[in-house]
């Protein structure tokens, strides 16, 4: 999930509050319009509780350091999620020993608000484990030792309660992935008698998993406390999040045998946009959306194959797809992994997308 949008003009839409919610208002069903949206994006309802919470479904939510009004926003909506996720540690090799860094990106100031604000609500730091395979062969007793010390160091001088594990693509060989389950129990040995949570993501690409490591993913689904998985940047497809991809996750762990009470499915809130002078697919967020169905004139268009809205404009001589979450087609995958008793759902991330989306959770 190496999401990263290097851009200097993030910038959260202003919003204000008003009595309906977009579904006092009708606009989470039926067709995509542009005015629709440019009515009432900025719109949020102040008496729409939690509805996916309320129900005991888990609701995660990402923020980042390059994107720090997710902050903001994770304050002002806590209460309609059970866990948050500052995208904080990593681990890697430095000088042949391991090293935990990024504590220069904790907001104290904020972990302690949101504990106070939002005490039901997990915060869950993320520690990207990013370690060369020829590590893992080697099985090095020295780098589990040394894990699990520094772990217990920041959880201790954050009193975290729960901390989310992402490794990288390339660990999902089986050579490596048999060891995945080691860390998850390292970072237990590091909680003590806390009894933390551990959250796990497993990469987004399950088609090519081999029989053996699919085994190590169904070790790691029994020792984490919930899994992850995003369903959003499918490999082949150009939209963002296509909902028969959520049905082939669905369906994959029928195979694997992962309990779907302990899976997540991972949403955007954010898009794509495919154009320009050499087609190359950049990053939009919720106020360049916004800008450019401002600036431009879009078409808006569903498409079956992915149940997603495309977006159709011209720039500069230029033709251009861009798909970007409409209310529609978030309300419609949330609802379906509710209806599939999957545990829940995360977000990436919360100061991508636009005000109107938080009547959703």
């Amino acid at each position: 999930m190496f999401i990263y949008l290097f851009s200097i003009s993030l910038v959260y839409p202003m919003y204000s509050y008003t009595e309906d919610s977009v579904f006092d208002k009708g606009i989470t069903e039926g067709k995509v319009e542009i005015k629709q949206i440019l009515n009432n994006y900025d719109e949020v309802s102040e008496n729409q509780p939690p509805i996916y919470s309320a129900r005991g479904k888990q609701v995660l939510g990402f923020v980042t350091p390059w994107n720090k009004d997710g902050y903001r926003l994770a304050e002002e909506f806590g209460q309609k999620f059970t866990i948050i996720v500052p995208t904080w540690f990593f681990a890697e090799i430095d000088d042949k020993k391991l090293v935990i860094k990024g504590t220069d990106a904790v907001e104290t100031n904020w972990l302690k608000s949101m504990k106070q604000k939002h005490p039901k609500t997990l915060i869950a730091p993320r520690l990207i484990f990013q370690i060369q395979p020829q590590i893992f062969y080697q099985a090095n007793k020295q780098i589990f030792q040394e894990f699990r010390q520094q772990m217990a160091t920041i959880i201790e001088s954050y009193n975290l309660d729960a901390i989310f594990l992402e490794v990288p693509q390339y660990v999902m060989h089986p050579q490596t992935c048999q060891f995945v389950p080691a860390l998850i129990k390292e970072i237990r040995v590091a909680f003590g008698r806390k009894k933390g949570k551990v959250f796990c993501e497993m990469p987004v690409i399950f088609r090519g998993y081999t029989d053996l490591v699919q085994k190590h993913l169904k070790r790691i689904s029994d020792q984490a406390d919930l899994v992850y998985m995003s369903a959003y940047e499918i490999p082949g497809t150009t939209a963002i999040c296509p909902k028969n991809a959520i049905t082939e996750i669905i369906d994959w762990l029928k195979t694997v045998g992962i309990p779907r009470k302990k899976f997540m499915v991972g949403l955007p809130f954010f898009g794509m946009d495919f154009g320009g002078s050499n087609n190359a697919p950049t990053y939009v967020e919720g106020m360049k959306f916004i800008q450019t169905l401002n600036e431009s004139k879009v078409s808006p268009k569903y498409l079956q194959v992915y149940d997603e809205t495309a977006y159709f404009y011209s720039r500069s001589k230029s033709s251009h797809q861009m798909f970007y979450p409409s209310l529609q087609d978030l309300d419609v995958r949330m609802k379906l992994i509710d209806k599939e008793n999957i545990a829940g759902f995360g977000i990436w991330e919360l100061a991508q997308g636009l005000p109107y989306f938080f009547d959703l959770l």
